[in-house]
C-alpha cells in the first residue's frame, strides 16, 4: 500500500504540525496505570487477536483519516478479530474538516479516542499483555509515514515500541530490524518492508505461543 504525505505548502506550518505530531506520539493510553486484570481462559488465543486486531485498525485508520482510499476491509477485518476476544471495535469518529489534520485525527485516536478504550478494554479483560501488544501493533503501520515525514518522529514511535516490547519480553529479534533500519536513516520503502515483515514474524511468534511450541 503506498502511503503519501499531503505538504500544507509552507515550510513554517509544516514545522508547526510537525511540533504539534511529536507532542502527540509523546501520549498514550495509560497502559500502566491500573493493575493488570486476571487473565481469561485462551488468554494466548487472545494474545494472537490483540495483535491482528491493532495491525487491521491502524491500517484502517491510516487509510480513513487521511482519505487516501479504501479502509472498509482492514476495519471489517480488525471488528472480527475483536469480536472473537469479546472486546468491541466503533465505527470511526467525522474525518477532519481539512485533509492535512488527518495525521494528528490518527493519533489522538489512539491516544486519547476509542483506540485508546480499547487498549483499557483488553487490560482489564486480559492484562497488560495484550493491551501492550495491540498498542505496539496498532501503531506499527504508522512508523513509515512518520519517519518519512521528519524521522525523529520515527524515533519516538520505535521507541515506544521498543520500550513496550521489552518490558513484556516479545523477544528483540522479531522487532529490531524495523529499529535498526529507523536508526540508519534508511528509505521509506525499506522502513515499510521492516514494518511488514515484523507484522508477520510477531503473529508467527504469538502463534506458535498459543499452539504450546514457543514460551
Amino acid at each position: 500500500m503506498a502511503l503519501k504525505l499531503v505538504s500544507d505548502g509552507t515550510a513554517g506550518s509544516r514545522r508547526a504540525a510537525m511540533l504539534t505530531l511529536l507532542a502527540a506520539l509523546a501520549l498514550g493510553p495509560a497502559l500502566f496505570s491500573r493493575p493488570a486484570a486476571a487473565e481469561a481462559p485462551n488468554t494466548n488465543i487472545a494474545k494472537v487477536g490483540a495483535w491482528m486486531v491493532g495491525g487491521q485498525l491502524g491500517l484502517a485508520a491510516l487509510i480513513y483519516f487521511r482519505n487516501t482510499g479504501a479502509h472498509q476491509q482492514f476495519f471489517d477485518e480488525a471488528k472480527f478479530r475483536a469480536k472473537e476476544i469479546g472486546i468491541e471495535v466503533k465505527d470511526f469518529p467525522p474525518r477532519p474538516v481539512k485533509s492535512t489534520e488527518g495525521i494528528l485525527a490518527m493519533l489522538e485516536y489512539f491516544n486519547q479516542g476509542d483506540g485508546a478504550r480499547i487498549a483499557a478494554e483488553l487490560q482489564q479483560k486480559y492484562g497488560v499483555y495484550h493491551a501492550t501488544l495491540y498498542d505496539v501493533s496498532s501503531h506499527l503501520y504508522h512508523i513509515p509515514l512518520l519517519y518519512d515525514l521528519d524521522p525523529t518522529m520515527g524515533d519516538k514511535l520505535v521507541a515506544r515500541m521498543r520500550t513496550n516490547l521489552t518490558r513484556i519480553k516479545v523477544p528483540d529479534k522479531l522487532w529490531q530490524p524495523v529499529a535498526d533500519v529507523v536508526a540508519k536513516r534508511k528509505s521509506f520503502d525499506d522502513v515499510k518492508t521492516a514494518v511488514v515483515q515484523m507484522d508477520k514474524d510477531v503473529l508467527g511468534y504469538l502463534i506458535r505461543v498459543a499452539r504450546g511450541e514457543e514460551k
